[in-house]
């Protein structure tokens, strides 16, 4: 009976391991994932650590190896965020069955031992597996962050290495006389590859492909005047209509920028794609031909803001205050920029092509930086000398809140300083940057004031008291008049504060600025404007300050998002 007894014991403490052991296997097998996870992120790690320690990494290098790095930080958070609680719970179950390094108190040589020693040691393997691995992810994720802050380092030195790197001055007569003496052999490297291309066009275009080719750009062109003429049909600024709103202003001025944009940006890239399928660039020109495309969509973009911001065509259609010869002169200077900053960078990727003298490189750059910096300022003093005939004619002008055309000036005024004086002195590549900043920020803000405008004109149009919006929210939430412009308000402020936010990272990106450190600073900031008061604010608007109102919009959204 005792015998009996024992075997029956033995069975089902057998059935038990047995159990454990299966119920087990998925846990066993999820470790042994994580840890395949966790080797493969140390091996790129350490792939990554290891060219780091090349010194002749140039900027796209490094921001190749952050992009390897970014995936790794991520990898590693998801596997603590399983992990963690996986290595809480084995913890908690060790606990129970005695502290690590404790023999189970049933005697080993019973059966009711034998299961709690083969139970007790299965879970110390699964938490002696588990913390491995969470202390590896936690080493990785460090390892991550240090070789994140390298790149990034090293990304701000090479920065400030090339662009503070001195050449000749643009008004040395050596540099003209070094430029003046290469340049013959630069024209004949640039014949050579005109006379080859050629030939390959005329190799590959002969009888039906040559038809076939024509007919198919022809028919290109005529899509792109159908295009034209069809998007000026859907929508357009009709010179009838006498007083706009708001809405119509900012929808007609987004639509015609993108129509103008987009419009030779397809049709440059069709044309592309059509000399590619018939095979007339070949792999030397590819730098060229790409340079060529970035310069068709600079200047297909500028005009497009410029022709939907200022609608010279259409005063009534404007949103900025500014007079038809003011906003003329400015889309001009848009235009000129934009071409010269276009063919300095062909001309560039065409010396890149020829592999052109120092000389002459640097000459093209800094002649390309101050052609810019001249065009501002004619422009700028011929729209400064215009505003002082209106003053002496109709008395000083007058002005309410702060005036952006003058702050908008004055930072034109520095960029054409510095350019000039930077070119002169030797700091072509300065200079260069300065003019690169300039139509950056012009687009940024550009493009950010359109979108602005749109998305708050279609606030104030929805939420208005008189909309369909407006009516449900105050029949079905009981939301009265005053609330309604008050959920305006905020709405615009929040908008506002985004965009900002926005186009302040986008504008300060090429300067080294990471995202991650603007929203700290950005957090900082939130918690230093916690005193505003939004429901004084409103009291003020029920009051009737539309003005304190207009002033303070921004910081009233700033302190509820805070």
């Amino acid at each position: 009976m005792t015998f009996l007894l024992r075997q029956t014991l033995a069975l089902l403490c057998a059935l038990f391991i047995a159990t454990v052991a299966v119920s087990m296997a998925p846990a066993q097998q999820a470790v042994q994932t994580t840890a395949q996870s966790l080797e493969s992120v140390r091996a790129t790690l350490d792939r990554v650590e290891k060219s780091l320690e090349r010194p002749d990494l140039n900027d796209a290098a490094l921001q190749g190896l952050r992009a390897e790095i970014e995936p790794m930080g991520e990898i590693t958070d998801v596997i603590l965020k399983d992990l963690e609680p996986r290595l809480e719970s084995a913890r908690a179950r060790l606990e129970q069955l005695g502290k690590p390094g404790e023999k189970p108190a049933q005697d080993t040589a019973s059966p009711e031992g034998q299961q709690a020693a083969a139970e007790r040691a299965e879970q110390q393997k699964l938490f002696d597996e588990l913390d491995a691995n969470v202390k590896r992810a936690r080493l990785h994720a460090v390892q991550a962050d240090q070789l994140s802050s390298t790149i990034v380092n090293r990304r701000r030195a090479l920065f400030q290495q090339q662009l503070f790197a001195r050449s000749a001055s643009v008004l040395s007569p050596h540099l003209w006389y070094q430029a003046v003496r290469e340049l013959p052999g630069d024209f004949r490297a640039v014949s050579v590859i005109a006379s080859d291309w050629a030939s390959l066009v005329s190799s590959r275009l002969k009888g039906s492909r040559l038809g076939a080719w024509l007919v198919t750009n022809i028919g290109l062109v005529l899509g792109v005047l159908i295009s034209l003429v069809a998007a000026r049909r859907v929508m357009g600024r009709p010179k009838a209509l006498a007083e706009p709103t708001d809405l119509q202003k900012t929808a007609g001025a987004v639509w015609v920028a993108i129509i103008t944009a987009t419009v030779p940006i397809v049709a440059a890239l069709t044309f592309i794609e059509i000399a590619r399928f018939y095979e007339l660039i070949n792999v030397r020109l590819e730098p060229l031909v790409a340079t060529m495309f970035d310069g068709v969509r600079r200047i297909s973009i500028a005009v497009g803001l410029a022709r939907g911001l200022l609608a010279i065509e259409r005063p009534q259609w404007r949103l900025l205050d500014l007079e038809t010869g003011t906003a003329t002169k400015l889309s001009r200077l848009v235009f000129t920029i934009a071409v010269i900053v276009s063919v300095m960078k062909f001309a560039e990727a065409m010396n890149d092509l020829v592999a052109a003298s120092v000389s002459v490189s640097v000459l093209m750059r800094g002649v390309g930086a101050l052609a810019v910096a001249l065009a501002m300022a004619k422009t700028l003093y011929g729209i400064l000398a215009r505003e002082e005939a209106e003053e002496n004619e109709y008395g000083p002008r007058l002005t309410t809140g702060t005036d952006w055309c003058s702050v908008w000036r004055i930072l034109s005024w520095i960029a054409i300083v510095t350019i000039i004086f930077s070119s002169a002195i030797g700091f072509v590549a300065l200079a260069s940057f300065v003019v690169d900043q300039v139509v950056w920020i012009t687009f940024v803000t550009t493009a950010g004031y359109l979108l602005h405008a749109l998305a708050t004109a279609s606030i104030v149009r929805a939420i208005q008291p008189g909309s369909v919006a407006g009516r449900a929210a105050m029949n079905t939430i009981g939301l009265t008049r005053d609330s309604l412009r008050q959920i305006a308000t905020l709405l615009q402020g929040a908008l506002a504060l985004i965009f900002t936010i926005i186009c302040s990272m986008l504008i300060l990106a090429p300067w080294g600025v990471e995202s991650d450190n603007m929203f700290g600073t950005l957090r900082g900031g939130f918690l230093r404007l916690q005193g505003w008061r939004p429901d004084d604010l409103a009291h003020r608007y029920s009051a009737g300050h539309p003005a304190v109102l207009r002033r303070h919009r921004l910081h009233a959204c700033v302190a509820v998002v805070a």
